[in-house]
């Protein structure tokens, strides 16, 4: 009996397979730390992240995730604010799809809640600008001038 050699098996050897990986514990948020969203990626290692405290906020990815773990658009991180400079804070962990689900229940954090808390609110700022140049238009009569 073989059990073989060569590249090809040490490379399939070496890697991680689905019943082989151990679950890892899910970080929660700890003082100055928020949950986000990634809304936009806007290069040289940042990004645009909804937080949890309905706000946006440029978010630099650390140097541990370079090349390592990659973020898109929709994902969700845990996010490390900046007592310097408030709008800007650093992605210190990436969430998996059923990381992200366990942290909705438990944490009460979710995504799709706060993005419409973010459009009701714009549709309502809207009206009231919108209003408030109508109530501008009708106290002043052009026509009297």
């Amino acid at each position: 009996m073989t059990l073989g050699g060569g590249k090809r098996r040490k490379k399939a050897a070496s890697k991680n397979f689905a019943g082989d990986r151990q679950k890892r514990t899910i970080q929660t948020k700890d003082e100055f730390q928020e949950y986000g969203i990634v809304e936009k990626m806007l290069g040289d290692m940042r990004c645009s992240v909804l937080c949890s405290d309905a706000t946006v906020k440029t978010c630099h990815i650390r140097g541990k995730f370079k090349r390592r773990v990659w973020i898109n658009v929709g994902d969700t991180v845990l996010i490390s604010l900046r007592e310097f400079e408030d709008g800007k804070a650093d992605i210190v962990h990436k969430y998996t799809a059923d990381e992200a689900e366990i942290l909705k229940m438990n944490e009460g954090f979710d995504p799709n809640r706060l993005k419409n808390v973010i459009s009701a609110d714009v549709q309502n700022i809207s009206i009231l600008e919108n209003s408030a140049n109508d109530d501008l238009d009708e106290e002043i009569n052009f026509d009297a001038i």
